[in-house]
C-alpha cells in the first residue's frame, strides 16, 4: 500500500515471549509492537508462534514459581487496561485503516494471481496463433506448389501422348526405311567383296 509502514521481516516472538515473561499483558503487548510498526496480523502471528513455542517447551516445575495468593490478591487488585485506555493509544480510524488495508491486500493478491494465471494462458494461445500463422502462409504455397506440379504433370501427359501418336505413325515406315537400308548396304558389301 502507499502509505504503509515497513515492517521488519522477522516475527517478533522472541519479544513476546520477553514481554510475556516479565507480566506484561497482552494488550500492552499489542500496543508496543504496533508502535513498533508491527501490523496486527503480524502480531497475532507471533503471538501464537509465542504461544505455541511456550507450550512445546518442557517446564520445570521447579525452578517455576508457583503464584502464592499474595500475587493472585495484587493481580486482581491493579486496574485492568479498558476498550476505552486501547482506543487511546490506537484510534479507530487506524483500527479500521489496517483491516481495510488487510482485507484489501487479501483481494489484491488473488486478483493478481489471476491476472498471472490469464497471462500466462494468453501467451500460449498467442503462441498457438502465430504457429497456425505460420501454417496457413506455408500452406498457400504449398498448395501454389502442387498446382504447379499438377498442370506441369498434364503438359507432359500430352506431350508424351503426342509423342506416342507420332511414333506410331512414323515408326513403321521408319522401320521399313532401316531395313532396307540394311538390305542396300549388305548388298554393296557383297559387291565391294566381289569386285
Amino acid at each position: 500500500m502507499l502509505f504503509r509502514k515497513k515492517e521488519p521481516k522477522e516475527l517478533p516472538t522472541n519479544e513476546i515471549q520477553e514481554l510475556s515473561s516479565k507480566g506484561a499483558s497482552d494488550k500492552e503487548i499489542i500496543k508496543k509492537l504496533k508502535s513498533e510498526g508491527y501490523s496486527y496480523d503480524t502480531i497475532e502471528k507471533s503471538m501464537l508462534q509465542a504461544v505455541k513455542a511456550g507450550v512445546d517447551q518442557p517446564e520445570d516445575t521447579a525452578t517455576q514459581e508457583q503464584p502464592t495468593a499474595e500475587a493472585f490478591q495484587e493481580e486482581q487488585e491493579m486496574p485492568e487496561m479498558n476498550l476505552a485506555d486501547v482506543e487511546e493509544t490506537v484510534s479507530p480510524e487506524i483500527i479500521v485503516e489496517e483491516l481495510v488495508e488487510g482485507v484489501v491486500e487479501e483481494k489484491w493478491q488473488k486478483v493478481e494471481s489471476r491476472i498471472e494465471n490469464m497471462e500466462s494462458e494468453i501467451s500460449k494461445i498467442y503462441a498457438r496463433l502465430k504457429q497456425a500463422e505460420q501454417r496457413t502462409v506455408i500452406a498457400p504455397v504449398r498448395d501454389e506448389r502442387i498446382d504447379e506440379y499438377s498442370e506441369r504433370l498434364e503438359d507432359l501427359e500430352a506431350r508424351i501422348g503426342g509423342l506416342e501418336k507420332a511414333f506410331k505413325q512414323f515408326l513403321p515406315a521408319l522401320t521399313r526405311n532401316i531395313e532396307s537400308l540394311a538390305g542396300m548396304i549388305h548388298e554393296m558389301k557383297q559387291r565391294q567383296v566381289q569386285v
